[in-house]
């Protein structure tokens, strides 16, 4: 961090509203993204390049490997409890987090179902699946799209591995082909 300086601004009420919510979707106090904001003022008045305040990514857009073999790893698993379209589901599911995890954006159940025209507990119960493969994390996040709290799926960083790692003591095997998968992203 460049050396700082503590201050006290008094802004209208619109104008904290506002810096409120930049600092929420760059998940960082209030008084630093201040400080950002009357940085980049300042450059801008002084005809110098302005650093960037966009809101930083909710989620990493790189994974461990890439989300096709983890995808292939799901469509090749055998846990005793899915059925085909069981593992197309998760698939789905999986696909549509990675496409957004990969523009570092995060999407809420609610907002999974809103897309598919699903219910929130059928999304919520889907996760929590996936969660307790290890495939997806969830994150909690303040201010996303206007709500308070809300908690954001993500692809988990070793979800190849934690994937594997499941099929292995529920069903005693690894997945098939699971080798060659690792070795997509290398």
């Amino acid at each position: 961090m460049p050396d700082m300086r503590e201050t006290k601004a008094f802004v209208s009420s619109e104008t904290y509203d506002q810096l409120v919510e930049l600092a929420q979707s760059r998940n960082e106090r209030l008084p630093l993204t201040i400080g950002r904001v009357l940085d980049f003022a300042l450059s801008v008045i002084h005809q110098k390049e302005p650093e960037e305040l966009k809101p930083e990514p909710i989620v990493s857009a790189t994974l461990e490997v890439p989300a096709e073999a983890l995808l292939k790893a799901i469509l090749a698993s055998r846990f005793p409890t899915d059925t085909g379209a069981a593992r197309l589901r998760q698939f789905a599911f999986v696909q549509i987090l990675a496409e957004h995890n990969a523009r570092g954006e995060g999407l809420s159940s609610t907002e999974l179902a809103n897309l598919t025209g699903g219910f929130r507990s059928q999304m919520d119960l889907m996760a929590k699946l996936l969660m307790g493969r290890g495939i997806i994390t969830r994150k909690h996040a303040t201010g996303h799209k206007g709500a308070k709290n809300v908690k954001l799926l993500m692809i988990a960083k070793d979800a190849l591995k934690n994937l594997n790692d499941a099929h292995i003591a529920e069903t005693g095997e690894p997945i098939e082909g699971i080798k060659e998968l690792k070795k997509m992203g290398r």
